[in-house]
């Protein structure tokens, strides 16, 4: 029974492994733009919300398991768009906000395009 249950969890942690992170690309997706028109989106945030050390933790994990390089693109979006947004927050980038929303458009849809590129590549 116990064993049963065990391997059940791990099945559980390989599943949430690989859907976590795409989960929160797409929480991060709707706090930007729901921010961009006015909307403060917090449950976005609560639920999907990103720190160094989780994402640090699911790169570790998909490493560790040997997941296929297209599971790490949400998390490359991820780094690369927390990156601009504390840039944009503790220095301040240079452009108004329909640039800046132009800026994460433009981040997301060259993961989007890279992630097409590593899973259907021949």
């Amino acid at each position: 029974m116990l064993r049963n249950n065990i391997q059940m969890l791990n099945k559980l942690l390989l599943v949430l492994i690989r859907i976590i992170p795409m989960l929160m690309a797409a929480c991060f997706i709707a706090g930007s733009l729901g921010y961009f028109y006015g909307y403060n989106l917090v449950i976005a945030n609560y639920i999907g919300g990103s720190s160094i050390l989780t994402i640090i933790f699911l790169y570790v994990a998909s490493y560790r398991l040997k997941f296929c390089s297209y599971h790490r693109v949400p998390l490359h979006y991820l780094v690369i768009g927390n990156c601009v947004g504390f840039y944009d927050d503790y220095v301040g980038l240079p452009v108004g906000d329909v640039y800046y929303a132009f800026i994460q458009l433009t981040i997301l849809m060259v993961f989007v395009l890279l992630y097409i590129y590593l899973r259907f590549r021949l």
